[in-house]
């Protein structure tokens, strides 16, 4: 995905009214294709920080998940 694509992503993701858990869920999406830290762009690591400032929240479980996004 190039640069541009990527920042068009991000500004569409930012209009969207996620909550702490679904940003999280989406940065760990984001993450797992990634294969190495040189491929890593700066919307993504802007994800990572905000995860690692504890600006989300965690799922105990899958349930808790699914409940959640039933309740959106």
């Amino acid at each position: 995905m190039s640069t541009i694509q990527i920042e068009s992503l991000w500004q569409y993701i930012q209009t969207l009214s996620l909550s702490k858990r679904n940003r999280k869920w989406l940065a760990e999406r984001l993450l797992e294709n990634e294969t190495t830290e040189s491929s890593v762009n700066a919307t993504t690591l802007k994800a990572m920080k905000e995860a690692e400032e504890g600006k989300v929240t965690t799922f105990t479980s899958m349930d808790d998940f699914k409940k959640h996004m039933y309740e959106l």
